[in-house]
């Protein structure tokens, strides 16, 4: 912990003064010669010269003289007038010759009087040199390579790239050939995107000393072809569709084939950036496709326009961006609100500051009291510390301590706390809150307790705005605190950067509209931060319960429940449910690389998996602890191969068609209805009455109700809690991985 403690300066200056005085007197008699200085006797002279005026006092006639410590007595930089003078007040005037020697040199000048000397040192500095061999490079190629630049240097320099932004692109790399002394080598990246050269200066400074080198630096761009989309999905109306086109050279554009009703106004240019703009007719009864090729050189691009037909709903992006092979979305419908549950990449930074350097002597809170503060981390913090000022710390110590977050203050403080560390001060230091192998957690609500051990005189802490992003309420003791908080460091354990989280976007219109995104339901990532699991296939069943499903890469399929969307998640750990907190062991409940759906009906629990071709189920009566009672799972419906074999000298390879991810829901008839995405990216249904055997069902074909995009998956709908209706116009979801990816959506029928 480091404690700001309030700093008293003591300075007291000392003044030593000493003084040589001559007294005149017709009548005294000096016994000795004597001299007396006035000023410094040791002087530093730069390399540039210069004058300086040396005075004293003598009691008899002197002379002055040269001395040249380093050297032989023929040098002459050092040069002194008058070189002689009668008793009394004296003075010389010394000059210093500028100098090329790259070395220091020092010269004495001596006054003798009657014998007594004194010696003035004069000390000139060597002449200070920065070169660079080399000042400019330019037209290097856009590929990467290294530039060296012999420097000659007997001062100390330092190196910057200018602008700032170009050290992106120039950085300084060690010798990979043997070293070789006062050579720099910079390695410059390679230059791909580019449509002009890139410029930047290297700069060898020392700005004390007013020295100075610039290097300057160009590069030419690579071969660039970029055109921004790629590929436009249109509906069916006449439209202009637009298109922007980056190229490092002359270019050219022509159709696959030959299109009516697609024209591009623009077929070839020269570098630099051109708008392409296609005219699109209306498309009644066919959806279609235009394909038009861009080459450069030995660049080749593929520009597409993919028109649906008039009659076919295109649906909208609940949102575009990337997605992950494995992001499985799920539809959730809780009273008018729809959940479109999916997995995203959690990336944070190394350090949550919650905290500022303003310090306030006006807490606004009462020392006595303890601090509380509702928070959510973003991801593990593996190591914590507070920064506090106060001027009656006197070394007591402090309480930190963390709970699982339930409802309110005083409801989570009726838990059991999973840190509880006492912090013992030590001045000046920022002290570690947490013991070894201790975290605190990530992705779930927790309650921080600050409470320090301070007596009854003034002292405060420091205090800033909230982090809105950690913080979500403060208090000191009974008062909410709005605007200022303790300056607390939560540094996190940046493994679990990459791993795959689950989020969620709310609409309350049946699929109209949608939030932003949002952390889903936090103490599933608890869950899923704790354990440093980054899950696939992660899904959301509504059946009676909330459940939750995913794998963590391992092909094992784990499983949490709550009673709200956004309520406590408590993880199977093979015997019962418990929360994160709770428990150090998690179990899966089977085996699979897919996606599973879960469904509850008429006191029975259904489990459900592909695997290969074939649909499993496996069941179990829906009391508490059914995972534990699942049956053996069995073949509730077998998709038919298709075979198209290629011979070849030694096999045959067969051509598998069968979906490998399947949604089941219970609709208000009691009825069973499994979806998939089938090979022309149709919605194909099984139906079955008891859960555990399948036929097929109508396909839902896209010509007839929907069109779904390229590389559509996952499949899934919902339905309302308890009543197991379909609300009207509510949306169907699945996500696009080819293309522009995201989740989509479309009125169900």
């Amino acid at each position: 912990m480091n404690k700001l403690l309030p700093k008293i300066f003591y300075s007291a200056a000392i003044l030593l003064a000493g003084a040589v005085s001559w007294q005149c007197n017709d009548d005294k008699v000096w016994d000795e010669p004597a001299i007396g200085s006035v000023g410094d006797t040791e002087y530093s002279m730069p390399a540039s010269g210069g004058t300086k005026n040396i005075t004293f006092n003598t009691t008899v006639a002197w002379t002055a003289s040269v001395n040249y410590v380093n050297g032989d007595g023929t040098q002459s930089w050092c040069t002194i007038t008058p070189t002689s003078g009668p008793a009394g007040e004296g003075s010389v005037t010394v000059t210093i010759a500028p100098t090329e020697s790259y070395e220091s040199q020092i010269a004495e000048v001596i006054i003798n009087a009657g014998g007594a000397t004194k010696t003035y040192t004069f000390t000139q500095n060597y002449k200070y040199v920065l070169e660079a061999d080399t000042l400019s490079f330019t037209e290097l190629p856009f590929q990467e390579n290294i530039i060296a630049i012999p420097v000659e240097s007997n001062i100390e320099y330092t190196i910057n790239i200018d602008p700032a932004e170009a050290a992106d692109w120039i950085t300084q790399v060690e010798s990979k050939a043997a070293p070789v002394q006062d050579t720099l080598y910079f390695q410059i990246a390679t230059y791909q995107s580019g449509l002009l050269p890139r410029e930047a200066n290297i700069i060898l400074s020392n700005t004390s000393l007013g020295y100075e080198q610039v290097i300057f630096v160009s590069q030419e761009p690579g071969p660039t072809l970029t055109i921004d989309p790629l590929v436009s999905p249109i509906d069916g109306k006449a439209q202009t569709v637009e298109a922007t086109l980056l190229c490092s050279m002359d270019w050219t554009i022509t159709p696959k084939e030959t299109y009516d009703w697609c024209t591009l106004d623009i077929t070839s240019g020269e570098r630099g950036e051109q708008l392409l703009t296609f005219e699109c007719e209306e498309a009644v009864t066919q959806a279609r496709k235009a394909i038009f090729i861009a080459e450069a050189d030995t660049m080749v691009r593929e520009i597409v326009i993919e028109q649906t037909e008039l009659g076919v709903e295109n649906g909208s992006y609940v949102f575009e961006g990337s997605i992950d092979e494995n992001c499985t979305p799920t539809l959730v419908q809780a009273g008018n609100q729809m959940y479109a549950f999916y997995t995203y990449p959690l990336s944070v930074s190394g350090q949550a500051n919650v905290y500022s350097g303003t310090v306030y002597s006006d807490a606004g809170w009462t020392q006595e009291e303890p601090v509380y503060i509702h928070m959510n981390l973003p991801a593990p913090a593996n190591s914590v510390k507070l920064s506090i000022s106060s001027n009656s710390w006197n070394g007591n110590n402090m309480k930190f301590q963390v709970y699982p977050w339930n409802t309110d203050v005083k409801t989570s403080l009726t838990g059991t706390p999973i840190i509880s560390n006492i912090i013992e001060h030590e001045a000046s230091v920022h002290k570690e809150f947490l013991e070894k192998d201790q975290f605190v957690p990530g992705g779930v609500d927790l309650l921080v307790v600050l409470q320090g051990s301070v007596d009854g005189t003034f002292g405060y802490w420091s205090w800033n705005a909230v982090n809105k992003d950690i913080v979500k309420g403060i208090w000191s003791g009974d008062k909410e605190i709005s605007d200022r908080i303790p300056e607390l460091y939560f540094v996190y354990d940046t493994e679990v950067n990459g791993t795959l989280q689950s989020a969620y976007r709310v609409s309350e219109d049946n699929g109209e509209t949608w939030s932003g995104q949002m952390s889903a339901a936090s103490s599933i990532n608890g869950i899923l931060l704790t354990y440093k699991a980054s899950p696939k296939n992660i899904k959301i069943h509504n059946v009676r319960d909330y459940y939750a499903t995913f794998d963590m890469g391992d092909n094992n399929v784990y499983i949490a429940k709550a009673d709200a969307v956004d309520g406590e998640w408590k993880l199977w750990n093979g015997s019962s449910w418990a929360a994160w907190y709770e428990t150090t062991t998690i179990e899966p409940i089977l085996q699979s690389e897919t996606p599973v759906s879960v469904v509850i009906n008429n006191g029975t629990v259904y489990v459900y998996y592909m695997d290969g071709p074939a649909l499993k189920v496996a069941t179990a009566s829906s009391n508490d602890n059914w995972p534990a009672n699942l049956s053996a799972f069995s073949t509730a419906f077998e998709f038919t191969v298709a075979n198209d074999t290629k011979d070849s000298e030694d096999s045959e390879e067969e051509i598998w068609n069968y979906p490998n991810e399947i949604d089941v829901k219970v609709h208000a008839d009691g009825g069973f209805v499994a979806t998939y995405v089938d090979a022309v990216r149709s919605i194909g249904t099984l139906t079955s009455n008891d859960g555990t055997k399948f036929s097929l069902g109508e396909s839902l074909t896209p010509l007839e109700t929907y069109y779904m995009w390229a590389g559509a998956k996952g499949i899934s709908y919902a339905v309302s809690e308890g009543n197991g209706v379909v609300p009207s116009g509510a949306n169907m979801i699945y996500a696009i991985t080819e293309g522009t990816q995201g989740l989509y959506t479309f009125p169900t029928k």
